[in-house]
């Protein structure tokens, strides 16, 4: 039954989330690019130059953590199990005084459940801190190149405030 509502959760939020935030994310990118290119074409280029390296860390990331995933479902799938045939069973466990060895059953289990979770977890932080980097270092770069292009008369002080805020605007569809 918990694979069941998990797997309807997985459908619900499939539907509701993240095709309407795909969607939303390469609309924010497309339109971020082209204008980015629109205001400094340079700048624009020289900046590109971290969007694959950000793209390449979110597919590591996708292929490291999609099967861990699918792991913590399936712990989870037997936590509920357990939890379920303990319920079910109830009177049986106790009338055999099997309390004990039910509770230590279902520990382990939960144990397993909270690794699965927590190695998830880890690789998520390690990457997370990863695309952190890749996304500093386009906006660092903007600022140093931006204001050298800034201080050469090559842009204007606002293209170089819209550049940059244009620039922040492709962190959100980097992370996605």
């Amino acid at each position: 039954m918990s694979k069941f509502t998990g797997d309807i959760n997985a459908v619900r939020h499939l539907v509701a989330w993240v095709i309407q935030n795909f969607i939303e994310t390469v609309c924010l990118f497309t339109f971020s690019v082209i204008m980015l290119f629109t205001v400094n074409a340079k700048l624009a280029g020289i900046l590109m130059i971290f969007i694959p390296l950000a793209f390449f860390v979110n597919y590591k990331l996708s292929k490291k953590v999609r099967p861990l995933y699918f792991a913590i479902r399936e712990e989870f799938t037997n936590l509920t199990k357990a939890a379920q045939e303990n319920i079910d069973a109830n009177k049986v466990v106790k009338s055999f005084t099997r309390e004990e060895f039910e509770v230590e059953r279902f520990m382990e289990k939960n144990t397993k459940f909270m690794n699965a979770n927590l190695k998830a977890e880890f690789i998520n932080t390690a990457y997370s801190i990863l695309i952190n980097l890749v996304t500093n270092l386009m906006l660092l770069t903007t600022v140093i190149f931006g204001s050298f292009f800034t201080i050469k008369g090559y842009m204007t002080v606002g293209d170089f405030a819209v550049f940059l805020g244009l620039a922040s605007q492709l962190d959100w569809p980097i992370r996605f």
